[in-house]
C-alpha cells in the first residue's frame, strides 16, 4: 500500500509573518509622516494650486491607507491559516491514533 501522507512545510510562517507585520508598520509610518508634511506645507499655502494638491493628496492617501489595510488583513489571514493548519494537524494526529 502506498504512503498517502502529505507534508506542508510551515517553517517559513514566522518569517513571513514578521515581514508582513514590518511592512504594515512601515506603511503606517509613511501615512503618518505624509500627513505631518502635508500639514506643514498647507499652513501658508493659498490658491488654486493648494486646492488641486489637496484633492490629489486625498486620493493618494486613500490608496496608501488601502494598501496598509490590505497588508494588515494579509497578516491576520496568515495567522489564521497557520492556526488552522496546526489545529488540522492535531486533529489528524488524534484521529490516526484511535
Amino acid at each position: 500500500m502506498a504512503d498517502k501522507s502529505a507534508h506542508i512545510n510551515t517553517s517559513n510562517f514566522p518569517d513571513a509573518l514578521e515581514s508582513i507585520k514590518t511592512m504594515a508598520k512601515e506603511m503606517e509610518e509613511i501615512v503618518d509622516n505624509l500627513n505631518g508634511y502635508k500639514e506643514n506645507l498647507l499652513k501658508n499655502w493659498v490658491g488654486k494650486g493648494r486646492n488641486q494638491f489637496e484633492r490629489t493628496y486625498k486620493v493618494m492617501l486613500r490608496k496608501l491607507e488601502d494598501g496598509r489595510d490590505v497588508t494588515w488583513d494579509m497578516y491576520e489571514d496568515l495567522i489564521s491559516a497557520q492556526e488552522e493548519l496546526i489545529q488540522t494537524d492535531v486533529d489528524i494526529a488524534k484521529a490516526s491514533h484511535k
